[in-house]
């Protein structure tokens, strides 16, 4: 799928916490599409973290993303739908789009090209922008204890640090 469609795609899924539940579902489905064993882990009433693996050689390489968006403060006060991404002076704009669904496409991406044995785990969790009720639920389990490193696919809004 193309990035920016599968970015749109994700955009227009409302993840608005507490409303996680239904990108949890896709996303669980896409990365079975691209032969990784996982579940959907129920973190609270109708909420869900997503816990994926493939591979086999090596210990696993984790990556990470959460689910949930801000809520949509600010869209009535312009012109264009939280849940629909736009481009605009060549920049993209959707919500969430910039945190994280689009570290989340390239999450998908790499598991959709990426062909290898190589252990890798993937987790989606819900409720990173409120109180990351998602990792201490899996906090609670064995899916990070063999893992040799972690990529977040997180914002930065560090800036220069040099």
């Amino acid at each position: 799928m193309d990035p920016v469609k599968l970015l749109e795609k994700l955009v227009s899924i409302n993840s608005i916490f507490p409303h996680e539940a239904e990108l949890a579902h896709y996303l669980a489905d896409e990365l079975k599409k691209c032969g990784f064993k996982g579940e959907l882990q129920k973190c609270g009433e109708n909420r869900y973290n997503v816990l994926a693996s493939r591979g086999h050689i090596g210990k696993p390489i984790l990556l990470y993303g959460h689910m949930d968006t801000v809520p949509a403060y600010g869209y009535e006060n312009i012109d264009r739908k939280p849940h629909t991404l736009i481009e605009k002076d060549g920049k993209i704009f959707g919500l969430g789009a910039y945190d994280m669904k689009a570290g989340i496409a390239a999450i998908l991406k790499v598991a959709a090209e990426v062909k290898s044995d190589r252990s890798i785990k993937i987790m989606f969790v819900s409720d990173e922008e409120a109180d990351s009720t998602g990792c201490f639920e899996v906090s609670k389990t064995k899916f990070l204890d063999d893992v040799e490193f972690a990529l977040a696919t997180e914002i930065s809004d560090v800036g220069d640090i040099s």
